[in-house]
């Protein structure tokens, strides 16, 4: 959704450039300058969120990953060595809790992947003067315990990052909001004051003012203008570990509108026509989640987030 913020961030420092250049005209009307010292206020607060949410998380995501992936071989790799001890000395306590694939690895949750790794931790501890011969040595014990450790305060570190990631980007949407209403309801009304007295001066703020590439939707019967069209964006999370999902996709059950979330785990529909849809998110290993009668209105814009469950 950055490209939107880009739009109105576009639009609102071409409107403070003419602002800056008529001021001497438009600063004599205390309505006037009080409408530009306020949507100058919000363009730097919306940069300020967007520069905030773009930190969030930082590299911890790719450590991660790159962490899991270390854990993930290393745990299986002496998981299933133990087993093979365990094998040979008819241990089937000892073998059936250390001896999972890599993949088994690879589809836990965060919690499950990190518990796991811990046991096989204790159980090659436990036998390790018999796991030589079979080429666990105690520097690979000790190494898994290592990543074990990282990746644990990694994900912490993770899970703080994205929730707060979460808060910035709702709070970003909520200002671009107020910056549209602000606009339209406030600053387009006080400066029509200068339609007939500065037609030149009130014209450079207008071309500024419609500078934001225009979105249209489709209707049944025709094309439905940005005017008559609402925006419906919002954040899909995991419930439990408060993660963003990415490539859910987010549909409005019988209608063709369909789109899949970010990177981020945000989606967005920017020209719907006004109405009241059911809103559908759906992803592999999720429960179905579903939101009914969501308005949608004309020239405004609607937030819905969803926190997905586990199937």
């Amino acid at each position: 959704m950055e490209n939107r913020t880009e739009d109105f961030i576009g639009m609102v420092k071409l409107a403070e450039n003419v602002w800056i250049e008529k001021q001497s005209i438009f600063g004599s009307i205390v309505a006037v300058k009080e409408g530009f010292v306020k949507l100058i206020a919000l363009k730097e607060a919306i940069l300020e969120l967007s520069e905030n949410q773009s930190k969030a998380i930082g590299g911890q995501t790719i450590n991660k990953k790159n962490l899991r992936k270390q854990i993930n071989e290393l745990a299986a790799q002496i998981g299933q060595i133990t087993a093979a001890y365990a094998f040979s000395a008819n241990n089937e306590v000892l073998k059936k809790a250390v001896n999972f694939p890599l993949s088994h690895y690879q589809l836990s949750r965060d919690e499950e992947v990190i518990e796991l790794c811990r046991n096989v931790v204790t159980e090659a501890t436990a036998v390790e003067a018999n796991l030589v011969d079979y080429g666990v040595t105690h520097a690979m014990i000790e190494q898994l315990t290592i990543f074990i450790d990282a990746y644990a305060a990694s994900t912490q570190l993770n899970k703080k990052d994205v929730k707060q990631r979460k808060v910035y980007s709702n709070n970003l949407q909520l200002k671009i909001k107020e910056l549209k209403d602000h606009i339209v309801n406030n600053l387009d009304k006080v400066m029509v004051i200068f339609q007939y007295s500065n037609p030149a001066d009130y014209q450079l703020y207008l071309e500024a003012r419609n500078s934001m590439p225009k979105r249209h939707a489709k209707k049944s019967n025709g094309e439905v203008t940005e005017e008559e069209a609402g925006i419906l964006s919002g954040m899909v999370t995991d419930k439990t570990e408060e993660m963003p999902i990415a490539g859910a996709t987010v549909k409005l059950t019988g209608t063709g509108y369909q789109t899949e979330t970010d990177s981020d785990g945000e989606y967005l529909f920017d020209s719907l026509p006004a109405g009241t849809y059911t809103v559908e998110v759906t992803i592999l290993d999720y429960q179905t989640a579903q939101l009914k009668d969501q308005k949608v209105v004309a020239g405004d814009e609607t937030i819905a987030n969803f926190e997905m469950q586990r199937a």
